[in-house]
């Protein structure tokens, strides 16, 4: 990932990077959107018939974007997620017989469609897979380790 030096960025560029951090406004923004997400989906999972494994996979996503914020979410930690929610989510996609046609099964606010909640839980999960890859790729410092290191050697 390679950063625009402050010299090459036009004015809004440059208006819109974080002095202290280096990191652009837009994925400051971004963070802050999902952990606000993540946050709204840990609370609504308390009526779901089985909240513990939902809300440990949203509270764990919003944990990513807390320490990211903070400078502190390890890479591993961020890249692990994004796999776990990954596998999982496909496990669920691939486990779901849909009796309705997509669309139907995402707009039905009852989700008495048959695989409705399913299609809906491998989305979210879909969604902390990409986020956490996403955090795990970039630097939340600007003088960072690159995306491609593994963090420090001990």
């Amino acid at each position: 990932m390679m950063y625009v030096s402050a010299n090459d960025a036009g004015p809004l560029e440059n208006s819109a990077r974080h002095a202290r951090t280096g990191v652009p406004f837009r994925v400051r923004l971004a963070n802050a959107f999902f952990a606000l997400l993540f946050a709204f989906s840990v609370a609504v999972q308390a009526n779901d018939p089985d909240p513990a494994p939902w809300m440990l996979v949203y509270g764990s996503a919003l944990g990513a974007c807390v320490l990211w914020h903070l400078g502190k979410l390890p890479r591993r930690v961020a890249w692990g997620l994004a796999a776990g929610a990954a596998l999982w989510g496909l496990r669920v996609a691939l486990g779901t017989a849909l009796e309705v046609p997509v669309g139907d099964a995402l707009t039905d606010w009852q989700m008495h469609a048959g695989g409705s909640e399913e299609l809906r839980e491998s989305l979210g999960l879909v969604l902390v897979a990409v986020w956490c890859g996403v955090l795990g790729g970039w630097p939340s410092r600007a003088g960072g380790a690159s995306p491609s290191s593994s963090g420090p050697r001990t």
